[in-house]
């Protein structure tokens, strides 16, 4: 477990004061002392379930931008806006059993991406650059994720945890377009104590992520983000792919079995207004599971990229590898620079 004072100092090295730079997907989160808030308290069986509601800083105002897809990038300055929230510490062990986030005053399609990560656990793609990740979601994901029984994602009493979000408020026909003022991103988490009478099956939540770079964080001058890809001028249904990781090489779009388990769920994140067409899932090199962005509705920033829950549930062995690939076609005359994103996020439940 890392210290207050090391987390900061790591904070140090990568970004500077009270400055945050996102890179897609992912930002620097940059986060004080705030203890939980209990919302409300359900009963559901003999189990007793709370509430408990971790929210960014606010935004004084967020104004609308022009968006071009073919010229801008996720991370170009003004694209969007970054929101962090304090660190939430948990004071006895809990289970999370469902969690769903919310836009406050302003429409819930401002929230472009928004993470809620353990900050005492590196990430397991990422290890030097990266915290681990309890859950994601995106313009095109669900907001609100219902763990089946018996599963859940446990939290041991002392577990510094924090979310972060990207708020992105283009002008039509990307975006809503209007002025709203202290916006924040807010995730509900319900929660139940951990006790002897219920027994859950832990999940572990890791995110592949296509990139050209993978595991640069934050940006810096000259090099692409960690998260996005770039897609060539006129291609169509043009393929990423993770390359299998080795010894010393970062992927962070593949992901190595430590130990057997079970694939539990998934689901992805791409662009589907800037011609991502189709992400797949791949268990050692082959296609697993496939995922197709639909636009939802006649709005043209809405999509909806699915997320599942697996019926019959997938066996994963030791040195087993997930890996992914997305698909796109840019129909522009230019190169689709350090835009396009690939991601599946998947829940795994490892064998005791």
């Amino acid at each position: 477990m890392i210290t207050r004072a090391q987390f900061f100092g790591h904070l140090r090295h990568i970004a500077t004061a009270r400055t945050i730079i996102i890179a897609s997907a992912s930002c620097v989160l940059v986060f004080g002392f705030i203890a939980w808030r209990i919302v409300s308290d359900a009963t559901h069986g003999s189990a007793v379930s709370r509430q408990f509601t971790i929210k960014t800083r606010p935004i004084l105002q967020l104004v609308p931008h022009p968006h071009n897809p073919s010229t801008d990038t996720v991370v170009a300055q003004g694209h969007g806006v970054v929101a962090v929230s304090d660190i939430w510490v948990t004071d006895t062990p809990l289970w999370v059993t469902a969690l769903e986030w919310r836009a406050e005053n302003a429409p819930q399609e401002v929230i472009h991406h928004a993470l809620v990560q353990r900050l005492d656990r590196p990430d397991p793609l990422c290890p030097a650059s990266w915290f681990q990740e309890i859950a994601t979601t995106a313009i095109d994901a669900p907001r609100h994720i219902e763990f089946p029984e018996p599963f859940g994602i446990f939290l041991p009493a002392g577990t510094p945890i924090g979310i972060s979000a990207m708020l992105h408020n283009p002008l039509p026909p990307y975006g809503s377009g209007g002025t709203y003022d202290n916006v924040a991103a807010r995730l509900n988490l319900t929660v139940e104590a951990a006790t002897l009478s219920r027994r859950f099956r832990a999940l572990e939540y890791n995110r592949l992520r296509l990139s050209g770079t993978p595991c640069v964080y934050p940006l810096r001058k000259n090099v692409a983000p960690a998260e996005v890809f770039s897609i060539p001028a006129g291609a169509r249904h043009w393929t990423m792919a993770a390359a299998r990781p080795e010894d010393g090489h970062a992927e962070s779009g593949a992901y190595v079995v430590q130990r057997p388990g079970t694939l539990v769920g998934f689901g992805g994140h791409t662009h589907g207004w800037e011609g991502g067409e189709e992400l797949a899932l791949l268990l050692n090199g082959r296609a697993l599971f496939s995922l197709n962005s639909r636009q939802k509705g006649d709005w043209l920033w809405l999509w909806e990229t699915p997320f599942y829950w697996i019926r019959r549930r997938v066996r994963l062995e030791a040195g087993d590898v997930l890996s992914i690939s997305a698909t796109y076609s840019n129909l522009f005359a230019e190169d689709l620079t350090g835009s396009a994103m690939g991601m599946v996020g998947f829940y795994a439940a490892w064998d005791e």
